[in-house]
């Protein structure tokens, strides 16, 4: 772990302060913290990532730096991406754009992008009706193949598609369907041949429209299901849903199958290309790596941070405590040192974590709460069916037991019902002193309920405006003002007022939020900026970019600021005033 020095840079007389990490903890991955659906290399120093949501990141190699970034796209996912040299091409439900280094030279509407390629300085991306090319004279219909599936590989004069049992291989002079004996899953170009893998574990390699006979095949039952296939003239792989990668020689011996995502949660390879002598892969792990062709192992770098999502921060005056998808919860000195590492034996990811003066206590996505004692850490009885919680102060929390709002005692682990009826179905809970708002994450008709559990009575309802998504939020801490994320727009409800003013807007929907002692606002979104907001400024007194995905865990302690989130790092920045 390296501590970064504070470096604060003035910007124009109006605009925004920028703040370095102070502390940075969690590997330097070559991925950023989602699902990597589609790979393509561009040259010997370049990658292109399309992830699940709204990012396309492109990543240097052989190291793995993150380059350029796509986006964010505010529509639906990804769905074809190619590169070559400084050109990139990305398919989406709607729209494909031809972009050169960080600027788009072309674009055309499309109907459901299926593949893409890039041949010299004309892209090329399928949809379900045609074949469309684009380069920076401008876009056209190449021609009208016939495709009967949503995985394919295209040329400029070739279509293949894959259906349940069947190749459709299109050319502009006519179609041919090709019938095989298994059902296929995946297909990749090879450069001088076509590959393709059966749900059975059976790999063909073709170059005309007839079913070849086997290349190799594998034991689907015991080493996954393919997901991916890839390769080149020389080598052919399957990436599998338990997380491994079947190799073989074209037209040589096949290697024994490697390992190269851990079973956790989430263990597909989703994607599979050729770089040089590596094989770069990405999974659902939300990493890509590299693996040299034929290599018969692989070693998992050591990581110093979390190896998934982390969900949620806590601080007091000794330790920082963040909890995980990789069912961990890592405690930390002041300074980032790693103090401890543990887990609860439900094994189920950490969604809440919080200090009191004599207990640390977190919550998995199994409504599991745990209570270990501050000294020593010792482990305290286990509270099952607590929903959700909230950190009231002392020893309190605010949780969701029973379909009913109720308050627990940390200590002696004693649950007292609020006594107020709510109808939700699926709560989240915010609090700050005695005040907690109960918002129903499943249904954003309803209002957020502001509640008093001390004097038990409801003091407020606050709706939506303009039918937007209650996405987050965090209660002051003298539990006077609401922050609300409704999207992207920050809202700040009044107890004195009882009604709700904008602050200020992101580009991208807010997942996080989180007030200071001096009344700012930290504000993460999915792009993984996060804005500290002044109420009754017009732009963000600080923006900070240093994460790569979404932020879920935001956090203060005096002036310096915690965050977490998708790309598995917690970033500790001190703000300038």
């Amino acid at each position: 772990m390296r501590a970064l020095p504070l470096v604060v840079l003035l910007a124009a007389a109006a605009g925004p302060l920028e703040a370095a990490p102070r502390i940075a903890l969690g590997e330097t991955r070559f991925a950023h913290g989602r699902t990597v659906t589609h790979l393509d290399v561009c040259d010997a120093t370049r990658v292109v990532a399309a992830e699940m949501g709204p990012w396309v990141r492109s990543w240097r190699l052989p190291d793995g730096a993150p380059g350029r970034a796509f986006g964010p796209y505010a529509d639906t996912d990804t769905m074809a991406v190619a590169c070559a040299g400084d050109l990139t091409v990305i398919g989406r439900n709607e729209r494909a754009e031809l972009w050169r280094g960080d600027k788009i030279v072309a674009s055309t509407k499309i109907k459901f992008g299926v593949a893409a390629r890039i041949v010299g300085t004309k892209a090329y991306v399928l949809d379900k009706d045609a074949l469309h090319e684009l380069s920076e004279q401008g876009t056209r219909v190449a021609w009208k193949p016939t495709i009967n599936g949503i995985h394919a590989v295209v040329r400029p004069d070739l279509v293949v598609s894959i259906g349940h049992t069947s190749l459709m291989w299109s050319t502009a002079a006519k179609t041919e369907t090709v019938t095989f004996p298994e059902e296929l899953v995946a297909i990749a170009d090879l450069g001088n041949a076509i590959a393709v893998v059966s749900a059975t574990g059976v790999v063909r390699v073709l170059d005309q429209p007839t079913v070849p006979a086997p290349a190799f095949s594998f034991d689907a039952q015991k080493l996954g299901t393919p997901r991916s296939i890839g390769g080149d003239a020389r080598w052919v792989a399957v990436g599998t849903t338990h997380g491994k990668l079947v190799q073989a020689r074209r037209g040589g011996p096949q290697l024994p199958p490697v390992e190269v995502i851990a079973p956790n949660i989430s263990t597909s390879v989703m994607a599979v290309r050729v770089a040089s002598d590596h094989w770069i892969i990405g999974g659902d792990d939300q990493r890509v790596r590299r693996l040299p062709l034929g290599a018969t192992s692989y070693t998992r770098p050591k990581v110093d941070g979390h190896t998934q999502t982390v969900w949620s921060i806590a601080l007091d005056e000794k330790w920082l405590a963040s909890a995980s998808s990789d069912a961990t919860i890592r405690l930390r000195s002041l300074d980032g040192k790693l103090a401890r590492t543990f887990a609860p034996k439900t094994e189920r990811p950490i969604l809440e974590i919080g200090f009191t003066p004599t207990i640390l206590w977190a919550l998995d996505d199994y409504a599991n709460l745990f209570r270990w004692k501050r000294t020593g850490l010792t482990p305290m009885k286990q509270i099952d069916r607590i929903e959700h919680a909230a950190a009231l102060g002392a020893n309190r929390l605010a949780v969701w037991h029973k379909q009913a709002l109720a308050t627990l005692d940390l200590a002696s682990g004693a649950i007292t019902p609020v006594g107020i009826k709510l109808e939700i179905t699926d709560p989240e809970l915010t609090a700050s002193g005695d005040i907690v708002v109960v918002q129903d994450e499943l249904h954003d008709e309803k209002p957020l309920y502001v509640i008093d559990v001390k004097a038990a009575s409801k003091i407020a309802e606050i709706h939506r405006i303009d039918e937007a998504t209650v996405r987050r939020v965090a209660v002051s801490p003298d539990g006077s003002q609401i922050a609300i994320a409704e999207d992207e727009v920050l809202r700040v409800w009044s107890r004195k007022t009882a009604k709700s003013v904008e602050v200020g807007k992101h580009t991208a929907p807010i997942d996080a939020l989180a007030w200071s002692a001096d009344g700012r606002i930290a504000a993460g979104d999915w792009t993984g900026r996060v804005n500290v907001w002044k109420p009754g400024t017009p732009k963000p007194v600080v923006e900070l970019t240093d994460h790569m995905g979404p932020i879920y865990a935001l956090t203060w302690r005096g002036k310096s600021l915690v965050s977490g989130g998708s790309d598995f790092r917690v970033l500790v920045t001190d703000i300038p005033d």
